[in-house]
């Protein structure tokens, strides 16, 4: 990203061959883990309408055809990651869910969905007839109308635990067993967990402490070592460990041993025991252990040293909790990790955040980022990362964060780093050199001292954009060209005879020659006479090179140059110093998710990623096929600043951006495969919504058959990849009708078919992933439709006959007809679209221009004045602003009234127009001022011409109804940058120079001194 700022100068990846060698070594090295400091990305699910989704989920699970269902305080939810159908409460209706309140939701052995309520007991999906079977609390069933755990009993039964205790049901019966756990207690002892561990134990939570079975399940024993208190949640992670959450923390059960092995929090001031309620407890693929708290957030526990690190809700991060108090936890089939706050049902990839680690900027952080601009990146040996941003420089450490931080000042100074953007950052000869907006400067590596950096010719507070270190020499780069600062303290200047002396980029080539980049493409420069060479790949590629913006070059280990530009993709240059030389482009049909390239950098597997405008991509080196890197992979960092990254000496590859930074462990990286699943939402008949219990047992089936005379059929389907359901495709064919596939996206997911005839027609319905990996296995639908009475083919034959001759006829007649409608409303379609454009192009004039003299108004003037701001910065050159006031208006309005004011200023307003240039912008800014913009190149002299021209424009008076109007301008004029870098400070000087040309007698200009 360029915007509002000259592009960026390089980093030192190429600072010796060493440093080329270590970039391309071949293997694979585990890079640094940044999730301790890192900020996971944790996404709000949308609703169906795009609106962040209020469900307040309770529970969650997924059934076994891959659906998430949602327990909420408000009825059930069944999702299929695009269409969420609810299931409301109807006490009372046979077949309805009997209460709202779902606590606790579970698939058995055998596929079937119960859902525990707060107050009718338990309940069954029926997915044949899409309704429930109610199990209330009776006398030889369940104890109490509230349920709260669920776990699988052996035969086919269900262990259910809530108020009333714990209880074994016969799903058949309809009968439950009770199990008396305390038989000291005339009360039932409450049941407030279930979990079913890999040797056959039933593990039972309550609020009196923690119960098990034998293998067997038929007799339970206190856990001693256990305290009796309550036990919230329970979980057996993948190494059979079972995980105990309490009111006042979480523990591990050492079997070994007969006691708890406590789960401790890391907190800014250390490690300290959890003393937090836990209500849900997962394990990810990544083997950490989820923890939610009921207040408290997230804790995310690594599984071997039991420490965890907290997850907490922050308003002002983009992807946090939005909420601190938590419901569930949950990991699918896929490894996705699902959240449910008391706000809305959210998501987490871990394996994502294992991979790509996002650490954004924000002030006050304790240990991260505390700006969210990371300009420059640079990398140390034992693992350091130094950030610079516009405030300064701060040093992060895998697993501590920031350790310390150079601040910038607003006020420049030779031994303090000023503020303002940090264009590269360079160690050389034992120090660091910043590359600055206002200067070059070192700092040493403790970042203790900081001293600006002296070249000879050069003035102090250049600014620097690119540095590039060879053996003796430091290089230089910026707007004013090219120059050298040799250990032996020689520096100066560096003559060449490039026509474009404004280097962006710096990087070596072979012996004596360097790669330069500057406004005007890339060049070819021996440093020892100055003089840039042709290159054969200029003319491979025509002239397509030749005014492209560099912002970042690497060369692979095949000697192949990459060459990413701004705004036209990836050049991969094949000899690029020989004849042979061959280019070919990587653009966005290859994959790229935007043309203006930030960054490349080589990981151990040979493979390239870019930085862009749009994300991150990877790039397979032989098939020069990209692959996008979205929010959904862990890149929490839209837009990335030109030439901002670095590779680690482990491997881990950094990329600073607008918002903060992106570590990217590609030892970790495995393109997302889920090969998902394809189901069936809705049916649709002959337009008709057809209900899910007239279908869903034919769809499973693989056979679905129609009402006869059946004509039409629409199929709304989803694929189960919950990761970004936006960014999967679609498609669908019947036999017969389609002759390949349909194209479908994910916001228009139907198959509809109109004028079907009788038979039996095969559909087939195909998704990809999210990586656009298409699923290896389709839906295959066989549907069938029966033949009525009239669609035999001995009646359609005898029809044909009888109607081929009244076709005819009513063809030609219809036809006539239509034409002439046709011509008809493409009269009334134009008359409206014409109306329409005048309507719009009245009310942008209005908005921005002046009603009485048709000239751009303040607002408009203010937007010109910020665009020709920029460019001017980018650029390095100036522009004028004039503010002129009329003479003797007042007394013209006072003696002759307001019409002939109004008359005075339309003069004024085409005077102006009629001795200005067509590139400068004049605007009337209330009353009898005026301004104009003069844009660059714009000096003294230039001013001066527009003002006589100006001036001499009113040498005869305005007449208004035979009658002169005597009035001349006055006329003040302001240079940028030199007497002001801001409209504010400009208009000051402007003014400023206006009342000296007022108190001059009026009818002349001045220009201000300031």
């Amino acid at each position: 990203m360029d915007a509002a700022r000259p592009a960026l100068g390089p980093l030192a990846r190429c600072t010796s061959a060493l440093a080329l060698a270590l970039l391309l070594a071949p293997g694979a090295r585990a890079g640094q883990d940044w999730r301790s400091v890192a900020d996971p990305i944790i996404q709000r699910i949308p609703n169906e309408a795009g609106q962040p989704n209020t469900l307040g989920p309770t529970a969650i699970t997924q059934d076994s055809d891959g659906l998430l269902w949602i327990g909420t305080q408000n009825g059930l939810v069944r999702w299929d990651g695009q269409r969420m159908t609810a299931y409301r409460a109807a006490p009372g209706r046979p077949g309805a869910l009997p209460d709202a309140f779902i606590q606790q939701l579970h698939v058995d052995r055998q596929g079937r969905l119960w859902a525990g309520t707060m107050s009718a007991g338990l309940v069954r999906y029926r997915p044949d007839s899409d309704d429930f079977e109610h199990f209330p609390a009776a006398p030889d069933g369940l104890p109490h109308p509230s349920v709260t755990a669920l776990a699988d009993a052996p035969d086919g039964g269900l262990w259910t635990g809530g108020d009333g205790g714990l209880a074994r049901l016969d799903p058949t019966t309809r009968r439950a067993e009770r199990i008396k756990l305390e038989p000291d207690r005339s009360a039932p002892t409450r049941i407030t967990a279930l979990v079913t561990s890999r040797d056959g134990r039933l593990w039972v939570g309550s609020e009196h402490g923690l119960w098990r079975s034998d293998p067997a399940q038929r007799r339970f024993e206190r856990v001693s070592g256990v305290p009796a208190a309550t036990v919230r949640s329970l979980f057996e992670d993948r190494d059979g460990r079972l995980w105990v959450g309490a009111r006042a923390g979480a523990s591990v059960w050492d079997p070994v041993h007969e006691r708890l092995q406590p789960v401790r929090d890391h907190q800014t001031e250390g490690v300290r025991p959890l003393r937090h309620e836990i209500v849900a407890i997962t394990q990810a693929r990544t083997g950490d252990v989820w923890l939610a708290t009921k207040t408290r957030g997230l804790l995310r526990v690594d599984a071997r040293s039991l420490v965890g690190q907290p997850v907490r809700q922050d308003p002002l991060r983009p992807h946090a909790l939005d909420s601190d108090a938590l419901w569930l936890v949950r990991a699918d089939r896929d490894g996705l990790l699902w959240l449910g706050s008391d706000r809305s049902l959210l998501r987490h990839d871990p394996v994502a955040a294992r991979q790509v680690a996002t650490l954004f900027g924000q002030p006050g952080r304790g240990r991260g980022l505390s700006n969210d601009s990371a300009d420059a990146v640079l990398t140390f040996q034992d693992g350091r990362v130094w950030v610079g941003s516009p405030q300064g420089i701060e040093e992060l450490r895998p697993g501590q964060g920031r350790v310390r931080q150079l601040r910038a000042h607003s006020a420049p100074s030779p031994a303090q780093l000023p503020e303002g953007a940090i264009y590269a950052l360079l160690r050389h000869a034992g120090q660091v050199f910043i590359a600055n907006e206002h200067g070059l400067y070192r700092t040493d590596e403790a970042l203790t001292t900081v001293e600006r950096v002296r070249i000879a010719g050069r003035a102090p507070t250049a600014t620097t954009w690119a540095l590039l270190g060879t053996a003796e020499t430091l290089w230089v780069a910026g707007p004013d060209g090219l120059w050298h600062l040799d250990e032996d303290g020689r520096s100066g200047p560096v003559h060449t005879d490039l026509l474009d002396q404004r280097i962006e980029l710096i990087a070596a080539a072979d012996a004596g020659r360097l790669w330069l980049g500057t406004r005007s493409g890339l060049a070819l420069l021996d440093t020892a006479s100055g003089r840039h060479q042709d290159l054969p790949m200029l003319r491979a590629q025509g002239k397509a090179l030749q005014g492209l913006i560099v912002n970042a070059l690497l060369t692979d280990a095949r000697g192949r140059l990459w060459l990413g530009t701004g705004g036209a993709g990836i050049y991969v240059v094949e000899h690029p110093l020989a004849p042979e030389a061959r280019v070919q482009v990587i653009a966005e049909a290859q994959g790229l998710p935007d043309l203006n390239i930030s960054q490349l950098l080589s990981d151990e597997q040979g493979r390239v990623w870019a930085s862009t405008d749009d994300g991150l991509a990877w790039i397979d080196p032989e098939r020069l096929q990209a692959t996008p890197l979205r929010l959904a992979d862990g890149v929490g960092v839209a837009t990335y600043w030109a030439k901002s990254g670095a590779r680690g000496a482990d491997g881990t590859l950094y990329f600073g951006g607008v918002g903060g930074l992106t570590a990217v462990d590609p030892s970790q990286w495995q393109a997302w495969r889920q090969d998902p699943a394809v189901v069936i939402s809705e049916l649709r008949v002959d337009g008709k919504p057809w209900p899910r219990a007239q279908w869903a047992a034919a769809v499973r089936q693989g056979r679905l058959t129609l009402p006869v005379g059946t004509r039409g059929l629409a199929v709304e389907f989803a694929a189960l990849d919950y990761s970004a359901p936006e960014l999967l495709q679609y498609g669908h064919r019947l036999d017969g009708v389609d002759n390949d596939w349909v194209a479908t996206q994910s916001r228009h997911r139907w198959a509809t078919y109109t004028n079907l005839s009788p038979g039996t027609h095969a559909l087939q319905i195909r998704a990809s992933n999210r990586a656009g990996h298409w699923g290896s296995q389709p839906l295959r639908l066989d549907v069938v439709i029966p033949a009525a009475w009239h669609q035999t083919p001995a009646l359609r034959a005898l029809l044909g006959l009888l109607g081929l001759g009244a076709l005819f006829a009513l063809v030609q007649g219809r036809t006539a007809w239509l034409r002439r409608r046709q011509a008809e409303l493409e009269q009334v379609v134009a008359e409206r679209t014409a109306a329409l454009r005048a309507s719009q192009a009245q009310l942008e004039q209005m908005a921005f221009t002046d009603a009485l003299t048709g000239l751009p108004n303040r607002r408009l003037f203010s937007e010109r004045f910020e665009q020709l701001e920029r460019l001017a910065r980018r650029q390095g050159q100036g522009f004028a602003l004039l503010v002129i006031d009329l003479d003797r208006f007042k007394l013209i309005n006072d003696q002759l009234g307001h019409a002939a004011g109004d008359a005075l200023l339309v003069a004024v307003a085409r005077r102006l127009q009629s001795r200005l240039r067509e590139s400068d912008s004049v605007a009337r800014m209330g009353g009898d001022e005026f301004a104009v913009l003069l844009p660059f190149p714009a000096d003294a002299a230039q001013v001066q011409a527009s003002c006589e021209r100006i001036l001499a424009a009113f040498e005869d008076p305005v007449m208004y109804e035979g009658q002169p109007l005597n009035s001349s301008p006055s006329i003040g004029a302001a240079l940028y940058p030199q007497h002001g870098q801001t409209q504010d400070a400009l208009s000051a000087a402007a003014d400023a120079a206006l009342y000296e040309a007022k108190a001059a007698g009026r009818n002349t200009w001045r220009l201000s001194a300031g």
